[in-house]
């Protein structure tokens, strides 16, 4: 663990956000295990520029953690740790000829994927089979138990 400094505190949870009615202003919190609390808000590119330092910060992490663990130098056979996707969102650009997956793992690593529409269009199609698939193995596990 790095020295902290004299002032830091351990983040415990978060309070409410908000956004204002044009986007523009938003507030957001913070809960700390000592029991206090803090409650930022900035304009939207002050949070935009938030959310990239905390992208850097949870980039680094990720970097260190892989370093760090032993047979690193191969992780193609290694494989990488229990990381799944917890949020994804999609961005269609200007001229409507691709659309962006952004994506963010649970360590906070956010990831974009750009896919040319006609590739989107094919795993739209794609997905009612493996959904459906899914679906009913969700069932029959569910009626195991």
């Amino acid at each position: 663990m790095p020295e902290l400094p004299e002032n830091a505190r351990n983040l415990a949870g978060y309070e409410a956000y908000g956004v204002d009615e044009n986007g523009l202003y938003v507030h957001f919190g913070f809960k700390f295990a000592d029991g206090g609390a803090a409650v930022i808000h900035c304009d939207h590119l002050m949070l935009g520029q938030t959310v990239l330092y905390l992208q850097a910060v949870a980039k680094e992490a990720q970097q260190r953690r892989l370093i760090a663990q032993p047979g690193t130098e191969d992780l193609e056979a290694q494989g990488r740790p229990y990381n799944p996707v917890v949020t994804v969102d999609f961005d269609v650009d200007v001229t409507g000829q691709s659309i962006a997956m952004l994506c963010a793992t649970q360590d906070g690593v956010q990831n974009e994927l750009q896919m040319p529409f006609d590739l989107v269009e094919k795993m739209y199609a794609g997905f009612a089979g493996p959904l459906n698939e899914a679906r009913r193995r969700q069932r029959a596990h569910g009626q195991q138990h």
